[in-house]
């Protein structure tokens, strides 16, 4: 991998992105060894933690095709397209998790491979893939457009995107940064996200993740313009606390405030 033509912001992204992986845990759901147990307990909580996943992504639609995941996190999704007979090929520019996604595909005899690869800066062939399939990694490359259109390059005619972004109109940040959301409201999309918010977001042992970018429903519409058709759905939130309190736990408010002013936008695009 080119690490040369790589600002600090996203070499420090994927150092961080590698040490993440490397400890095994995604917020409260923790992975405390990697033995095949192990990993499907840790993917039974994951799925039951966000249980709209596997409904936006749908692996069932890719049987038989060739999909690119791009981002790969503890491989619980790349693990499920390739068991819903994929021809799946996972990227990451942090080897660690690379590393676990071939864990995976080889302890489950699965059609698959990962390496380590940065989007921005790949060598995949034009129009290769019949999906393109992104949770939660394009908004931390230091590039969404790019990211976009990379991923319109690499699809077949006809071939499809699944790609979650973070919101910027999201309940949390309404509540937490009222003034910086309503400034974006207004017509200001370029923002600078501290430390702070990106803590809130994703980080390990008081470390933040060193690259955070929020897209709202409408930049998304005009990111993915090249595309035929975008449908876009919002997804998670937080649960209901005051002053430390719990009002209401997360798993009720999936429904009722997720659909509204979710964290995560979910964008379904076809090429």
């Amino acid at each position: 991998m080119d690490k040369a033509s790589q600002t600090p912001a996203q070499q420090a992204s994927m150092d961080f992105w590698n040490r993440w992986c490397s400890l095994y845990s995604s917020g409260s759901i923790e992975l405390s060894e990697i033995t095949p147990e192990a990993l499907a307990a840790y993917d039974a909580s994951y799925l039951a933690y966000y249980p709209y996943l596997l409904r936006r992504i749908r692996p069932g639609e890719m049987a038989g095709r060739r999909v690119l995941e791009v981002g790969l996190g503890f491989g619980t999704l790349g693990q499920k397209i390739a068991e819903a007979g994929a021809e799946y090929v996972g990227i990451d520019v942090a080897e660690n998790q690379v590393d676990l996604m071939n864990y995976r595909m080889e302890v489950r005899g699965l059609n698959g491979t990962a390496r380590q690869v940065d989007f921005l800066r790949n060598d995949l062939p034009d129009a290769s893939f019949d999906f393109v399939v992104s949770v939660g990694c394009f908004h931390h490359t230091g590039d969404i457009q790019r990211c976009v259109d990379e991923t319109h390059r690499v699809l077949k005619a006809g071939g499809a995107a699944r790609v979650m972004l973070y919101n910027r109109f999201s309940l949390r940040r309404w509540t937490q940064w009222p003034l910086q959301t309503a400034r974006a409201l207004v017509g200001s999309t370029s923002e600078s996200v501290s430390r702070e918010q990106r803590l809130r977001y994703d980080s390990f042992d008081g470390e933040a993740a060193p690259i955070t970018e929020f897209t709202s429903i409408r930049e998304a519409r005009a990111r993915f313009r090249r595309f035929s058709h975008v449908s876009i759905r919002k997804e998670n939130c937080d649960p209901l606390k005051i002053r430390g309190l719990l009002l209401v736990p997360r798993k009720p408010l999936l429904r009722m405030v997720g659909p509204l002013l979710g964290l995560d936008l979910y964008i379904d695009a076809g090429k």
